[in-house]
């Protein structure tokens, strides 16, 4: 399975704030941001969905997700089939689009 990640740019904007408060500096913020993003990216590759023992809440399309540190992702997913037996190819698409210091109340 192919497993593709993409991060709405609101969403990279949401971290930022979240960050900005919790850290000393500007640069601070954005430098955490950057690996907390590489390791989302990560993480969902690997495991083609949040990793077994996270704390999920679901949401129309997909999923809040706990990440780290009190911050939780909104997160799409979308899975499709290409192509006809024995050719056939799987693709599961993420998209994270916000994150929030936690998920709203259903």
């Amino acid at each position: 399975m192919t497993v593709d990640v993409n991060v709405m740019p609101q969403a990279r904007h949401d971290l930022l704030q979240l960050l900005t408060a919790r850290m000393p500096t500007p640069l601070d913020a954005r430098l955490a941001a950057v690996l907390f993003y590489e390791e989302v990216v990560r993480l969902m590759r690997r495991y083609a969905d949040p990793p077994p023992g996270a704390v999920v809440r679901a949401r129309a399309g997909g999923g809040w997700w706990l990440f780290a540190g009190g911050v939780w992702l909104a997160f799409d997913r979308f899975d499709e089939t290409t192509g006809r037996w024995p050719l056939r190819r799987r693709r599961r698409r993420f998209t994270i689009v916000a994150a929030a210091a936690r998920p709203p109340q259903p």
